[in-house]
């Protein structure tokens, strides 16, 4: 499935988008993510089909990266105009009383802004979206990994190293003594 262009829309008719098309989008992500992040491993038996897939695959993540970052960044720009729609009607509401009207701090101001409903709520959907755009950064970088460790296989199979039947376990005894040491080498254990 091709990733979905946020973009199509004329620039006219991008006015903020209704919170449920964002939880929409939002779903759409997570779900992505989750099919994205299952195709992570590697089938050392079928390297060439292996190598074939990656690059669209790393594309594909790329791509939600970039869309899961827009979408955070329009989130934060909601959150930032409630934040100003709140302050701007506490403080007309607070003028509005007159010579009853109460003397409020900026920090009574702050505190009854981050606490009216639609901060909370585009608080809330910004914080989703900066999980999630998190989360598709780090597969990014699994899928940067994933190329590395697909050189490192490639380079295996063409020394041989799965040529036996066991799979590569022809291994000498002195061999498995070297790894042992090494192995002891990078924990600090001692013989």
């Amino acid at each position: 499935m091709p990733p979905l262009s946020r973009r199509a829309a004329p620039p006219a008719a991008r006015t903020p988008a209704p919170i449920a098309r964002e939880t929409s989008a939002l779903q759409r992500s997570r779900v992505l993510y989750e099919t994205k992040a299952a195709t992570i491993g590697i089938n050392k038996d079928d390297l060439d089909f292996e190598f074939v897939k990656h690059p669209q695959l790393y594309n594909d993540v790329a791509q939600e990266l970039a869309l899961a970052e827009s979408y955070r960044d329009d989130a934060e720009a909601r959150k930032d105009q409630a934040a100003a729609s709140a302050d701007h009607r506490i403080r007309r509401d607070n003028a509005a009383k007159g010579d009853k009207a109460e003397k409020m701090t900026v920090d009574q101001i702050k505190a009854k802004v981050a606490l009216s409903d639609e901060v909370v709520g585009a608080t809330a959907e910004y914080n989703e979206w900066k999980l999630l755009a998190k989360r598709w950064s780090g597969l990014s970088k699994s899928f940067d990994q994933r190329g590395s460790a697909l050189k490192g296989l490639s380079q295996l199979w063409l020394g041989g190293y799965y040529a036996t039947a066991s799979g590569g376990r022809a291994r000498t005894d002195a061999g498995d003594r070297i790894a042992a040491e090494v192995r002891r080498a990078g924990t600090g254990l001692q013989r």
